[in-house]
C-alpha cells in the first residue's frame, strides 16, 4: 500500500480531489509487481463490491462501489 489516510494537507500536496475517499479513510492505492495480480485484484474488488481503477503505476481502491 502507497496510500491510505490522508489530512486535507497531505491531500492536497499529493494532487487529490477535494471530496477523495481518502480523507474518509475509505481508500487505499496499492502497487503490484504485475499485470496478471492487477487483474485478480479488480476481479476481487468486483466481487467484494469495491470500485477499483488502475491509475498510472498503481491501483486505487474505495468503498462503496461506483462511490
Amino acid at each position: 500500500a502507497t496510500s491510505s489516510f490522508r489530512t486535507p494537507k497531505h491531500n492536497t500536496s499529493v494532487g487529490g480531489v477535494i471530496n477523495s475517499k481518502h480523507l474518509q479513510n475509505l481508500a487505499v492505492d496499492v502497487v503490484l509487481d504485475y499485470k496478471i495480480e492487477g487483474n485478480r485484484l479488480k476481479e476481487f474488488c468486483n466481487n467484494e463490491n469495491l470500485t477499483c481503477l488502475e491509475e498510472n503505476k498503481h491501483y486505487h481502491i474505495q468503498i462503496p462501489k461506483n462511490a
